[in-house]
């Protein structure tokens, strides 16, 4: 038997040898139908419903020794005679693209490597060319498998961001989560999944938007959901949880540069850089004061005094009046 690879992850595209099979409309068809369930038998009366055979027995029978011919060695068996005539497709599951998929997607699962994961669900995810058996998609028969694979796609997809996450790689999540949500809106888990990603670039309001919208959407269908309400809290708050290990953009550096000199004001910066490096000590402080005292000049000081251990992640925020 010559090397078969037979890709239905998109229209139906057949190799041999390393060579494309031309198949006409019907034999594409017939083989598609039949690679719903390789390994196991078609009965005829199944495909003699293909709309091209009219429901004749002798239509279809002239097309399968077409097919037979295209594909190498004894792939298409005749199974049975008369009224329970089927035929079987004989190939090792590893030449549809379609099992190939599911099988990398279960190793993706079993490995605790994140880097292998992340490769794994790529090449999985790399298979497809656009819908499942398009060149049956409109058959009924066909619409289990189809949901089926659609499914694992959306939870490889998934799992994909959810690495890109872990990996640190928060933008490309976000990336990722933004065309899962757009397909699947009432899933309020891939909803915290792109609330999470966007608030870990530091980006408050965008996953506060992501929040309200989901919570209107919700809303006018009479659903509510405490825990994205809570979510949306959070993120308000700033108090959702991140992982400092994995940051995933530079901050550039925004401070005024440092000022000359300030005179009469080392003790005010002894005490308050003393402060903001004490391990529990607080995360703001707040510099008050008459106008032309010299607050920025201090507060831009002390900036650069307690940022330099964290270089390019330091700004300058003003108040708003």
């Amino acid at each position: 038997m010559g090397d078969l690879r037979i890709a239905v992850l998109g229209p139906l595209r057949v190799e041999r040898d390393g060579f494309t099979v031309q198949l006409g409309p019907r034999l594409t068809e017939l083989l598609s139908t039949l690679l719903l369930e390789p390994g196991r038998a078609i009965p005829a009366r199944r495909l003699v419903d293909l709309p091209w055979s009219g429901g004749a027995d002798a239509t279809l029978r002239s097309h399968v020794p077409h097919l037979r011919k295209a594909l190498p060695g004894n792939v298409l068996v005749t199974v049975g005679r008369g009224a329970s005539l089927s035929y079987r497709l004989d190939i090792s599951p590893d030449a549809v693209d379609a099992h190939r998929f599911a099988s990398t997607c279960a190793q993706a699962q079993r490995s605790d490597d994140a880097a292998r994961r992340l490769e794994l669900l790529d090449e999985a995810l790399g298979l497809w060319r656009g819908t499942a058996y398009a060149d049956i998609a409109h058959q009924p028969f066909a619409l289990p498998q189809i949901a089926r694979l659609r499914s694992l796609r959306q939870a490889a997809r998934r799992g994909r961001a959810e690495v890109l996450a872990t990996l640190g790689r928060h933008a490309d999540a976000a990336a990722q989560l933004r065309d899962l949500v757009g397909a699947e809106p009432f899933d309020e888990a891939l909803r915290r999944l792109l609330v999470m990603a966007l608030y870990a670039q530091g980006k408050v309001a965008e996953a506060a938007e992501v929040c309200r919208a989901g919570l209107d959407l919700l809303r006018t269908h009479g659903i509510e959901s405490p825990e994205l309400h809570d979510l949306q809290r959070l993120v308000l708050r700033r108090e959702l949880p991140t992982d400092p290990g994995t940051p995933d953009i530079e901050v550039p550096h925004q401070l005024p540069r440092d000022p000359p000199a300030i005179v009469g004001r080392a003790s005010e910066l002894a005490v308050a850089a003393a402060e903001l490096r004490a391990p529990g000590g607080p995360t703001v402080l707040l510099v008050t004061g008459p106008a032309g005292i010299g607050k920025t000049s201090l507060a831009v000081r002390l900036g650069h005094d307690v940022g330099r251990p964290f270089p390019g992640r330091s700004a300058l925020r003003r108040p708003v009046r």
